[in-house]
């Protein structure tokens, strides 16, 4: 760095032994690494003298102003260009040229309109993007299937109860006078479900979480994503075993196509089963069930669009949104926990999901982690869903898209 005269002046009056560790002070105060108060407090460090500390304050100021005055100038876009300066002066420098005499020009401060980097292949520092880029999960879309989610208070013993009717005989039926009627029947079962768990965690080293700040933000991520997958494939293939909850599919009425003896049409697709199952359920149950959601893999969705003639040309159904997301009124959810070539369609305010507890994260010590000064994270989740035997009627599950498809089409059309 070219120091002004003044700073010159003031760093010979320096003893010899600390002038180059003055120098870098200097250096830092004019670059504005160190305020002026630090400057003044490492100079009186280094024992220099009170007037010796004032001249040379007084002369970094200077400095700075100089430097101030330089960096305007260089962010002027008046300034020329050393062509543009060099084309104004060219008959001085030809009479310098001509008489062979010297001639000095004070050339400005030139603009540059354009700057080129150079690639340069070894060179490590650059900008570092902060934080990490995690591996994908697959989308948790099942959740909006279930139209109830409720948290549980906190008293809630790890069990639901619940009670449905399990027996209806209806022997309602018109009498002739004075003779007498069936009684019809009706009874009720007490049932429960439990709340369970799903648990992930991962060993952390002491220099993972103190040298790298954004690990433990990363790892707390990924453990709740790896939570929010398992209650998405929960939801929908549970055993209903324990420590599993019960799943919708499982827990779903089986549409038996092999038996269907109903209403068929030509060459049946898989919108025309969407709307059968809608129309089945409505049949029989209409009174409490409105099916509003189809659940389907995403592979049979994107076949489902592809459906085009011979020359090339798509086919619409008319029952169906042109984005293919809504068939006969009912929403659409896709999702890789759907098994390929299987689908459900159902009322979505008959499945239930109740939160025992938001995702809780934990660190502590596992067996010999103190010693190997290892920290073991853990993700908790507690939850459990609830489809009772009689809101089960209100979700047809199909166990092949297309061998239902085949048994819905009219023979020989």
């Amino acid at each position: 760095m070219e120091f002004t005269e003044e700073l010159k002046t003031g760093l010979d009056s320096v003893k010899k032994e600390i002038k180059e560790a003055v120098k870098i002070e200097i250096e830092n105060a004019t670059s504005g690494l160190i305020t002026g108060d630090m400057l003044t407090q490492k100079l009186d460090e280094l024992g220099l003298k009170s007037g010796e500390i004032k001249t040379l304050t007084e002369a970094v100021e200077k400095q700075g102003a100089k430097m101030n005055e330089f960096m305007s100038a260089a962010k002027s876009d008046k300034l020329p260009t050393i062509r543009e300066y060099l084309e104004k002066n060219m008959a001085a420098i030809k009479a310098s040229k001509e008489s062979k005499s010297k001639m000095f020009l004070t050339i400005p401060l030139v603009r540059k309109d354009v700057t080129v980097n150079s690639s340069i292949t070894t060179n490590g520092a650059g900008y570092m993007i902060p934080g990490f880029e995690d591996y994908p999960f697959a989308p948790t879309s099942l959740v909006g299937a279930f139209g109830n989610v409720i948290s549980l208070p906190a008293n809630h013993h790890g069990i639901i109860r619940y009670t449905y009717q399990s027996t209806n005989t209806l022997n309602g039926a018109m009498t002739a006078e004075g003779s007498s009627g069936t009684a019809s029947i009706h009874a009720w079962t007490s049932a429960s479900v439990t709340v369970e768990k799903a648990l992930a965690d991962e060993k952390i080293s002491y220099e993972a979480l103190t040298d790298t700040v954004e690990m433990e933000a990363a790892v707390r991520r990924l453990l709740s994503l790896e939570l929010f997958d398992i209650r998405e494939t929960q939801f929908y293939t549970g055993t209903g075993t324990a420590p599993q909850v019960g799943g919708l599919y499982t827990k779903g009425t089986t549409f038996d196509y092999a038996a269907w003896t109903g209403i068929t049409t030509t060459q049946a697709n898989i919108f025309d089963l969407c709307m059968l199952l809608k129309s089945e359920i409505s049949r029989q149950y209409g009174a409490k069930f409105i099916p509003d959601t189809v659940l389907m893999n995403p592979t049979d969705w994107l076949a489902a669009q592809w459906v085009k003639t011979t020359e090339g040309v798509y086919v619409r159904n008319p029952f169906a949104s042109p984005d293919g997301m809504n068939i006969a009124g009912m929403r659409v959810i896709t999702s890789p926990k759907v098994t390929a070539n299987t689908m459900m369609v159902g009322d979505s305010r008959y499945a239930t999901l109740y939160l025992g507890d938001n995702i809780e994260i934990e660190l502590g010590y596992d067996t010999g982690d103190f010693r190997d000064d290892l920290v073991t994270m853990k993700a908790r989740h507690r939850f459990a869903t609830k489809i009772s035997p009689v809101d089960a009627l209100g979700w047809y599950k199909v166990a092949s898209v297309t061998a239902a498809c085949t048994a819905i089409t009219t023979p020989g059309a």
